[in-house]
């Protein structure tokens, strides 16, 4: 379970540093002083100084020069660095070249020398028109580490800079980066920003905005809280309790008051929490953190929670861990328990993970299960997947069973269940 991409870890300038250490005895790119514009040569503004630009041969032309002691990777001016070429044609060919120590170094020692927010919003330009694009390796780190620097100069501008970022993808990358950065400096402005704008951080642009969603900005701070200042990150996720955004926080919180404070002070917060999806949410990873060291108190743990969908899915997840490490004693304790909407999802999940060595049983597991609908879907499931690992014995036992011809073929169907589980 799991956030985001969560938890997805993005690069940070920090690291790229060593990188660069490293390059300063291997070779850095070179780009002559500005000179005067001889005649037909066309002048622009970089930061507000006049260069250059001239035409050159190939990528590389012009940028190779081995470091020589006297000229540091990372000492020189933003004019000196970026010579006759503005800066952003100077970023887009280094963000072109194939040798990573090459790109790396270079685009630290333009890094350094940004000052101002509009510097910045250049350079992002640059990036953005380089064609590599977010989610392409180089780029995406470069555009990560010039929305932490503007972050650290004006916060409240990155932050609108990224929440206006075309498509979803690109918007989550950028208000991540942003806030993350944000709280680590000044958490409470981060927070306050966050529940007053957050909201749009969720919605495509022109699109109506789904409430049920919630303030994905107040999610990215508190994911970030929760590693520093656990109580003000609880407070925070619980302002939005019951959104889509904060159930899937639930894995990160838990995660956290069970590293931080024990097993015991972790299920008294979360017990104490109001009813809500995020506590829901909770309930569950504890479970789940549980049942990997003691699958029979975790579930004897889910079956003294209230009733709901917080102890149905701590339930399952309680049962599931179990049946990792003990699937006959899983098997027994779940049979004690009278077939009911509560223990639904645990006969699911169950079925799902003696599936590989006991395929029959597994569907007789599904057949326990007292919602119709989830009933038919878990059996086909289950059958979907036996053909997939084992399409001689799956086919004889569907071809033999009372499922009807349609669903029948729909089973052995070459495409049947694609995608799915």
């Amino acid at each position: 379970m799991d956030f985001s991409p969560s938890k997805q870890r993005l690069f940070i300038a920090a690291g790229w540093l060593a990188t660069a250490v490293i390059a300063y005895s291997i070779g850095s790119l070179r780009a002559p002083s500005p000179t005067p514009p001889p005649g037909g040569e066309k002048a622009s503004s970089v930061a507000g100084v006049t260069v250059v630009s001239e035409s050159r041969e190939g990528d590389d032309a012009g940028l190779e020069r081995p470091l020589d002691g006297a000229h540091g990777a990372l000492g020189r001016s933003l004019p000196e660095i970026v010579g006759n070429q503005s800066l952003g044609d100077y970023l887009k060919r280094i963000l072109g070249l194939d040798d990573d120590i090459k790109r790396t170094t270079a685009f630290l020692e333009v890094l350094e020398t940004l000052k101002t927010p509009e510097q910045i919003r250049e350079a992002l330009e640059a990036v953005v028109k380089s064609g590599r694009g977010w989610g392409r390796g180089a780029s995406s780190r470069e555009f990560s580490m010039l929305l932490q620097k503007w972050t650290g100069i004006d916060p409240s501008g990155a932050a609108e800079y990224a929440l206006k970022a075309t498509g979803r993808e690109e918007r989550y990358m950028a208000m991540s980066n942003v806030l993350r950065t944000w709280t680590r400096l000044d958490p409470h402005a981060a927070l306050a920003w966050a529940e007053a704008n957050g909201h749009a951080a969720a919605t495509d642009s022109g699109a109506q905005r789904d409430e049920s969603e919630g303030n994905l900005a107040v999610a990215m701070v508190a994911s970030r809280l929760a590693q520093t200042d656990l109580d003000l990150a609880l407070r925070a996720a619980g302002t939005d309790a019951n959104s889509r955004t904060m159930a899937r926080l639930g894995d990160n919180l838990a995660e956290e008051l069970y590293k931080q404070r024990g097993e015991a002070a972790a299920r008294e917060t979360i017990l104490a929490m109001p009813e809500s999806k995020l506590r829901d949410s909770m309930m569950a990873e504890h479970a789940d953190r549980l049942a990997k060291t003691d699958g029979p108190a975790a579930a004897k743990w889910a079956t003294t929670l209230p009733a709901g969908p917080g102890r149905s899915r701590a339930l399952a997840e309680a049962v599931a861990g179990w049946a990792e490490q003990d699937p006959t004693s899983a098997g027994n304790f779940l049979n004690s328990m009278p077939p009911s909407t509560d223990s639904d999802a645990a006969r699911e999940r169950f079925a799902r993970e003696v599936l590989s060595k006991d395929p029959l049983g597994a569907i007789s597991w599904a057949g326990t299960i007292t919602d119709p609908g989830e009933r038919q879907n878990t059996t086909e499931s289950l059958v979907r997947s036996w053909v997939r690992r084992d399409a001689a014995s799956a086919k004889t036992w569907v071809m033999q069973s009372t499922f009807s011809a349609e669903t029948k073929q729909r089973l052995l169907s070459p495409d049947s269940g694609r995608g799915r589980n």
